[in-house]
């Protein structure tokens, strides 16, 4: 093994537990500023409504189930994958358990606690993308779905399968509202106000999968 390595992929694996950290604390936030939420957070919340289980450990068990779905379909997939599937929902119910960011009083701080939320989950993705270590499990199936159905652009795909989460939030009975309105029409914008900031760009990173980072250790 080459003991170079070993400061990187500690660096990288601390890199993505803040940003899963981050993650989990914007999903506190866009659940607390109760106005409505994002397809897959509202996903999260209606499985729960119905399952003896926690928002945070629904993402978890949503995130996993998806990640046995890429695997079947022979998907990279990294350990940030995993990573990303475990921690977030834990770190979710973490911050729900200190209090961080109640329910504000007034409307419109309601609405800017959503805002705020969606530029913290873009840093957030900024800061798990740069580690290079395999992408989200929800971003894989999008690549695996539109591998499928070549007539599909990426940007159709990630529309058709969030309107379907967010039917079968609503069916679940999750909170669906003009926050979740927001969410939809904003989400791409911030993120890429975010990465044009932060001057970064997505399709120049290469992530690792779980093969790589196994070779790279046993060199």
């Amino acid at each position: 093994m080459k003991t170079e390595l070993i400061p990187s992929y500690l660096w990288r694996l601390i890199r993505l537990t803040i940003a899963f950290m981050a993650f989990g604390l914007a999903n506190t936030m866009m659940i607390n500023a109760a106005i409505g939420s994002s397809s897959w957070v509202a996903l999260n919340q209606g499985l729960a409504l119905h399952l003896p289980l926690t928002v945070g450990q629904a993402n978890t068990a949503v995130g996993l189930v998806i990640i046995a779905i890429d695997f079947l379909m022979r998907e990279p997939i990294g350990i940030g994958t995993f990573m990303n599937a475990v921690l977030i929902g834990q770190f979710n119910d973490m911050w729900t358990a200190m209090g961080i960011f109640p329910t504000p009083d007034t409307y419109i701080m309601r609405l800017v606690l959503l805002l705020a939320s969606l530029f913290l989950s873009a840093g957030a993705s900024v800061l798990y993308m740069g580690a290079a270590m395999g992408c989200g499990p929800r971003d894989t199936l999008m690549v695996m779905i539109n591998k499928k159905i070549e007539k599909l652009t990426m940007g159709q795909v990630i529309i058709i399968v969030s309107v379907i989460v967010l039917a079968v939030s609503w069916l679940l009975g999750a909170p669906v509202g003009l926050g979740t309105v927001i969410c939809f029409t904003l989400q791409g914008t911030v993120t890429d106000i975010v990465q044009k900031a932060l001057h970064f760009k997505p399709t120049k990173v290469k992530h690792e999968n779980m093969l790589d980072t196994l070779r790279n250790l046993r060199k």
